[in-house]
């Protein structure tokens, strides 16, 4: 078991993580329409192609060969499922 007593709260560099989840909130104003969840949607699948296909299957296995301009590609892809 670890003992994190001694462990203190940096709120300097929490805000952004802080403010991220906040602007969650943000549903309530805005509201959700039907485009904005195929846009959802849309977006996680391509993120997620590019983190499975991109960094497990071609970086981490080798599992099949492609083209150096694919392979910019799905590690754009797989940078851009970190978010902001």
């Amino acid at each position: 078991m670890c003992n994190h007593s001694n462990e203190t709260i940096n709120w300097f560099q929490s805000i952004p993580f802080i403010l991220v989840h906040l602007a969650c909130i943000m549903v309530i104003w805005a509201g959700v329409s039907w485009v904005a969840i195929v846009a959802l949607l849309l977006t996680y699948s391509i993120r997620m192609f590019g983190i499975v296909a991109g960094y497990h299957r071609y970086y981490s296995l080798r599992t099949y060969k492609t083209p150096r301009v694919f392979q910019f590609m799905m590690a754009y892809l797989g940078t851009t499922a970190a978010g902001f």
